[in-house]
């Protein structure tokens, strides 16, 4: 979620092929991070937010209003 409490998703396999290449993943004030061997979601300034990884067809039929983040996606 957003600092804000909005809901946003990264696909997690793209969102670490990005992040390998050296490239910035950060949707609505949120970046993600490499961090042992996994991801982890701050906000803009740093701070740790909450997160967890789920499927996305369950997740985007209780939370329609997602935000999704698309890799390449300016």
């Amino acid at each position: 979620m957003t600092p804000d409490g909005r809901s946003v998703a990264f696909p997690a396999e793209q969102a670490r092929l990005t992040l390998e290449a050296g490239d910035a993943v950060e949707l609505a004030g949120v970046r993600l991070e490499l961090s042992a061997g996994g991801l982890v979601a701050e906000s803009n300034d740093g701070q740790a937010l909450a997160s967890h990884q789920s499927f996305w067809l369950a997740w985007s039929q209780f939370h329609p209003d997602t935000e999704l983040w698309v890799a390449g996606a300016g």
